[in-house]
């Protein structure tokens, strides 16, 4: 960025604003903050390492040894959410993804995602446009703790745009 120009606050991503009906990211599990980034080129945000919701801890542990073999379940998320929030007003379905490389810790404090567009369009899709072609994104990101230690990668993330948000109904 410029080096005259303050960074714009973090925005939080609001899972609702994501998956409407299918939502894993409102109230206590809002962890995702988005800080820079040319949507859906590339973006980075800063999301909450740890899993503190109890249904994540109730693995047997021996000796106390938390191995997560495939890594933070919410911190696996919050890479889904990030991707999907490069692409804003449309639905995007994960559909699989070429490696995922993860410690097997659990990591405590933030970590900082970094999200880069290997293929898909280039120019931001306008949020309710319907074009009826399926337009499939692929990303790579990679997660690292506060001392710069990789602890998450995704590599060949694929997506499909599922077309424009459903809108959005009012609460009674």
């Amino acid at each position: 960025g410029d080096a005259g120009e303050p960074a714009p606050p973090p925005s939080l991503v609001d899972g609702a604003d994501l998956y409407g009906t299918v939502c894993f990211q409102t109230g206590r599990f809002r962890r995702v903050a988005i800080v820079s980034g040319r949507p859906p080129r590339s973006c980075r945000a800063i999301v909450r390492g740890h899993d503190d919701a109890p249904w994540f801890e109730q693995s047997p542990e021996p000796a106390g040894l938390h191995e997560l073999v495939l890594g933070s379940p919410g911190l696996n998320d919050a890479a889904l959410q990030v991707a999907q929030a490069c692409v804003p007003g449309r639905v995007l379905q994960p559909g699989g993804c070429d490696s995922l490389t993860v410690t097997g810790a659990q990591v405590r404090g933030a970590v900082e995602l970094r999200v880069f567009l290997i293929s898909g369009p280039a120019a931001r899709p306008d949020p309710a446009a319907d074009t009826g072609e399926p337009v499939d994104y692929v990303w790579d990101i990679h997660g690292y703790d506060s001392s710069g230690q990789l602890v998450i990668a995704w590599t060949g993330l694929r997506m499909r745009d599922a077309g424009p948000l459903p809108s959005r109904r009012p609460r009674n």
